[in-house]
């Protein structure tokens, strides 16, 4: 194997990791946005703290926000607040849908892969490794990508660094 290749593949993969953590970022940022504005619509205290601490836990995708918007939907309908937990749980629907679509998009445009792409893998690998998958799904199009690009690509250049693949 040559070493060359090898050294570009890792700097592709640390570039592109960069941006796939970006791209995150601003997943988690819109998380936020939604998570604010639902919460001032239901009428929460501390809706931006709330929304703010719910987006960091859903930086992380298995775990993701419903690890907190369940229960708490749960326990508000059980405390009697049935209609604020009702309204929770809608807004959990929601921006699961959205984080849905909003996912592959980001991350295929920002690493420059279809978005029905890093889907697929995201699907494929959450299928094939369960929870872990789902958590390493997007990054796994991160890795596929590079691979193919160093070690297959003969187009000659990336895109991100500039870096002659050859």
């Amino acid at each position: 194997m040559d070493m060359n290749k090898i050294k570009i593949f890792l700097e592709e993969l640390k570039i592109n990791t960069l941006i796939f953590f970006k791209a995150q970022l601003v997943l988690s940022l819109t998380v936020f946005v939604i998570l604010s504005a639902g919460f001032y619509w239901i009428g929460l205290e501390l809706w931006g703290l709330k929304a703010f601490g719910i987006a960091l836990v859903d930086f992380v995708p298995v775990l993701g926000s419903g690890l907190i918007m369940i229960p708490w939907a749960i326990i508000r309908g059980l405390m009697g607040s049935v209609e604020v937990g009702a309204q929770i749980a809608i807004l959990y629907i929601v921006l699961t849908i959205i984080r849905f679509v909003l996912e592959p998009v980001l991350i295929g445009k920002s690493i420059k892969l279809s978005p029905l792409l890093v889907l697929g893998m995201t699907l494929l690998s959450t299928f094939a490794l369960g929870p872990i998958g789902a958590l390493v799904g997007g990054f796994l199009s991160v890795v596929v990508k590079v691979v193919w690009q160093v070690f297959f690509d003969t187009n000659g250049e990336d895109k991100h660094s500039g870096n002659r693949i050859k």
